[in-house]
């Protein structure tokens, strides 16, 4: 289990710096606080391979803190999808404007809730 405070990364794409981890089982973030628990599996298959963005915030999945505490980050997402066009978008929010929001921003990659294969690597 690897716990992890807004003041660290361990990659860069040009100018982010954002955490990026393979192989996440979980992940869960501190209400409200730049805290973010990541669990990770032993999986070492190199093939079938997903990427994930994840779409979440600390705060609770009200409109509001959803779009400024994540989106936000936008320009950190439209960096890793030219990297990784394939890239899915995973926030555990399941409310009725996530994907209006994404449509809005002509953000076209498949929004899940789960992640799906735990081959992955996922970008915080």
């Amino acid at each position: 289990m690897i716990f992890l405070k807004s003041d660290c990364y361990n990659y860069t794409i040009d100018e982010y710096f954002i955490h990026k981890y393979d192989n996440v089982q979980s992940y869960s973030y501190t209400c409200c606080s730049p805290e973010l628990k990541i669990e990770l599996n032993n999986s070492n298959n190199l093939e079938n391979k997903d990427f994930y963005y994840i779409f979440d915030c600390p705060g609770e999945d009200a409109f509001g803190h959803w779009v400024y505490e994540s989106f936000i980050f936008l320009p950190i997402f439209n960096k890793i999808n030219e990297i990784f066009p394939n890239i899915k978008i995973l926030t555990k929010n399941t409310k009725k404007y996530v994907h209006n929001l994404f449509s809005f921003f002509k953000i076209k990659n498949t929004i899940t809730n789960t992640i799906d294969n735990p081959n992955n690597t996922c970008f915080f």
